[in-house]
């Protein structure tokens, strides 16, 4: 399937702008529905946040608002930390 169903290849507007704007809500659409259907979890965090709270949880996990910047700063200029790549 080309655009995983979404048939939104000819989209036609006067305005650059709102071409662009509708090309970016449509990838974020289908970045939701995907995350939606790959994953087993977000049942139980929709449970507990609600949808509103899901989707501020993923605004701030794309934004990397869920990081402690103070926490890693103090690891950064602590000498007995070692970071290490897990894979």
């Amino acid at each position: 399937m080309k655009h995983q169903g979404y048939q939104y290849e000819h989209c036609f507007s006067y305005n650059w702008n709102a071409m662009v704007g509708f090309h970016h809500l449509m990838q974020i659409g289908r970045f939701m529905n995907v995350l939606l259907v790959h994953s087993e979890l977000l049942e139980k965090k929709v449970a507990v946040l609600g949808i509103n709270g899901l989707l501020e949880f993923i605004f701030k996990a794309c934004t990397a608002d869920v990081l402690d910047l103070t926490r890693i700063a103090s690891i950064v200029i602590d000498n007995n930390y070692q970071w290490r790549l897990v894979s």
